[in-house]
């Protein structure tokens, strides 16, 4: 399992989730050739709102990560179960 913050620099230095990977949602396809050695793992992202998690999500998965997720879309399906 993979934690990714797609925060901002700025907002990671404010506080963040020791361990986690930062890839800012902004810079993601630049980074995309680095991300690919982890294209077999669970990619869990999170954002502060839950918007630019959930977009690098669905980009991701698109791109052929079979099992990124956006910690709010989990958030959001289990409240509603």
């Amino acid at each position: 399992l993979v934690l990714i913050d797609s925060r901002t620099p700025q907002e990671n230095r404010i506080v963040c989730i020791d361990g986690a990977m930062l890839v800012p949602w902004r810079d993601l396809d630049t980074m995309m050739p680095q991300l690919k050695a982890l294209a077999d793992k669970k990619l869990v992202i999170h954002c502060h709102h839950g918007g630019p998690s959930l977009k690098m999500a669905t980009v991701l998965r698109a791109a052929g990560f079979r099992d990124a997720v956006s910690v709010f879309a989990q958030l959001q399906l289990r409240l509603n179960q």
